[in-house]
């Protein structure tokens, strides 16, 4: 149930983000973004800035709320948190002040706090790339990739601020626009809804190809033993096809 209540609140800010322009074609649109040891639910990269969107269902609890927006504070330009509204009064004593606070009542979502940009430090812009990342990064702009993530991330912070932070849009573009254009495409046309989100799974493409190797290897071995019933009378050696039923 717990689950069911989060899709239809994801659907139902998505729907929100895209009539306020702040989800567009051009943006980038990530479905449970891990950073550090938490989880944002709605991440958008758009205008050269990452806004997490965190959302808190009525079956939620609140318990991890103000260790999980610690860290969105610390790697997001802006962090808003989308609630049910038995949620408001803890949420405004259990975040900081930067922090949006957006209520959603039936399927609208009501603003009672605007986010505030601010933006992460180099040195966490540079934890949210993976190595490989930070020595591309190091070696396009004539630095050492020699050394551990810490040696790297301190030579980087030479680099000026816009650069690393396009690094980390162009990571997080590169990393995730696959997922993102088949919703963009999909959704252009209709409203939102709970079953497109699974458009934005990872993992999307590499369960259909499952799916469809799985049909294949049943449809294999339902031929083969349609063959086997039809020449039971024959003396024909037959040769079942690879793979499980």
């Amino acid at each position: 149930m717990a689950g069911v209540q989060e899709a239809e609140a994801k659907a139902k800010l998505l729907r929100h983000i895209r009539r306020k322009k702040i989800l567009k074609r051009t943006s980038v649109l990530i479905n449970e973004f891990s950073i550090a040891d938490a989880r944002a639910d709605v991440v958008v990269a758009a205008n050269g800035r990452l806004h997490c969107y965190e959302i808190k269902s009525k079956a939620d609890s609140l318990r991890r709320l103000k260790a999980q927006t610690e860290v969105f504070c610390k790697f997001f330009d802006t962090v808003t948190l989308v609630l049910d509204e038995k949620h408001v009064k803890a949420a405004f004593t259990l975040v900081p002040r930067r922090v949006g606070i957006w209520v959603l009542q039936d399927d609208k979502v009501y603003v009672l706090r605007e986010s505030k940009l601010v933006s992460p430090t180099k040195l966490t812009l540079c934890a949210s790339l993976s190595l490989v990342e930070l020595r591309r990064v190091a070696s396009s702009n004539d630095l050492s990739g020699d050394g551990d993530r810490a040696a790297l991330a301190q030579a980087l912070t030479r680099l000026p601020y816009r650069t690393l932070k396009k690094a980390v849009i162009e990571y997080v573009r590169k990393k995730f626009s696959p997922h993102c254009k088949a919703f963009i495409a999909e959704t252009a046309e209709s409203e939102i809804q709970t079953e497109h989100l699974q458009l934005l799974s990872p993992y999307r493409s590499r369960r259909e190809r499952h799916a469809k190797t799985k049909s294949e290897i049943e449809t294999s071995w339902s031929a083969w033993a349609a063959q086997v019933q039809s020449t039971q009378s024959s003396s024909t050696d037959l040769i079942a096809p690879s793979g499980s039923p």
